[in-house]
Parts: C-alpha cells; structure tokens; sequence
C-alpha cells in the first residue's frame, strides 16, 4: 500500500489482527484516509537529533 509505505501482505495481516482501522462493505475491506492518517501520526517517532 503505497500510502502507507508497507506490501499489500502486510496490510493484510494488520487487518486481520485488527491492528490498523478499516471497514468491512460486504467482503471488501475499505480504508478511511483521514482515519489511517491519525492511525500513522499516533505511530510516528519524533526524531530527536540527528548525527
């Protein structure tokens, strides 16, 4: 998922582990941009320092 920086595989396995927010359309599996953009901004490190 280029958004995210990760594989499809990987998305994957947050959703079925219930890791990451998404929704259910029947069978499909949808994602909310706004909600993953607080989800990944949660998630993000502040770099202190750099050397």
């Amino acid at each position: 998922m280029p958004e995210l920086g990760v594989g499809v595989r990987h998305v994957r396995r947050l959703v079925a582990e219930h890791r990451i927010p998404f929704v259910k359309v029947g069978h499909y599996v949808r994602f909310d941009t706004a909600e993953l953009s607080v989800w990944v901004d949660d998630r993000t490190a502040e770099v202190v320092g750099r050397r």
